[in-house]
């Protein structure tokens, strides 16, 4: 069975019982060369495993963000592929959707996320930083995906791979608090700045980013089954700028 990953970044207004604030992942060749570039360098280990790194609150709900843990595994398989088919139905070709619903399934999303997880846990010192936001109940509902990556002589930049919110999580202000919260542990891992793309045709994701003070920096393709398609390019050249609610 060929093994999906995701590529592009969404904010979904469909309707769902989850749907995804942004999301995206970069290959496991690109995962694989920021995590070599990065554990040659000699600075103490970060560690992310505090309960609360971020939260907010909204009508009552606390919504509390730490870092991933391994029994999270099939939440984040469930949300990921749940919100990803419902966000991009009518933004990628069909024929490219409907093999992403008939070969990409929450369990094998499922054992992408547990071998993350388990990595980030091995590595003294992560290039990846996964963490989710749970509700008061202890549900997932939302997850956010960062890695550090060299870029030619510069310094190491952060990206976010992946960011989603399940879709009844709209507008608490989940998906700023993962954003923010994945900046700073980026940050902390001598990231200088974020970057992320997004699907051009994305409307909701970029107007998601604008607002939080991501700025335009140039075009970019993402293949999606054969169909090369159009992305945005955002970036804050401090991490720690990150308007909006």
């Amino acid at each position: 069975m060929k093994r999906w990953v995701p590529r592009l970044r969404t904010v979904s207004t469909q309707p769902s019982r989850t749907s995804a604030t942004a999301a995206t992942t970069m290959s496991a060749e690109a995962w694989s060369m920021a995590r070599l570039w990065h554990a040659g360098r000699s600075r103490p280990t970060v560690a992310l495993t505090r309960r609360i790194v971020a939260g907010s609150r909204m009508g009552g709900m606390r919504t509390v963000v730490r870092a991933a843990r391994p029994e999270d595994a099939p939440a984040l398989g469930l949300l990921m592929v749940e919100s990803w088919l419902a966000a991009h139905r009518e933004q990628i070709p069909d024929t490219a959707w409907q093999a992403r619903a008939a070969e990409w399934t929450p369990e094998a999303s499922a054992h992408g996320w547990a071998a993350l997880i388990a990595d980030i846990a091995a590595t003294d010192v992560p290039a990846d930083v996964l963490l989710v936001a749970e509700d008061d109940s202890g549900a997932v509902v939302g997850l956010v995906h960062g890695v550090v990556r060299g870029v030619g002589d510069g310094p190491p930049a952060g990206e976010i791979s992946s960011l989603y919110v399940a879709h009844d999580q709209h507008r608490r202000g989940v998906g700023t608090s993962l954003l923010k919260a994945a900046a700073q542990a980026l940050r902390d891992l001598d990231a200088v700045g974020l970057r992320l793309s997004v699907l051009t045709a994305n409307l909701p994701a970029r107007a998601f980013y604008e607002a939080r003070g991501g700025q335009q920096v140039g075009p970019g393709t993402t293949d999606e089954d054969g169909h090369l398609l159009p992305t945005t390019l955002y970036a804050w050249s401090d991490g720690s700028l990150l308007g909006g609610d």
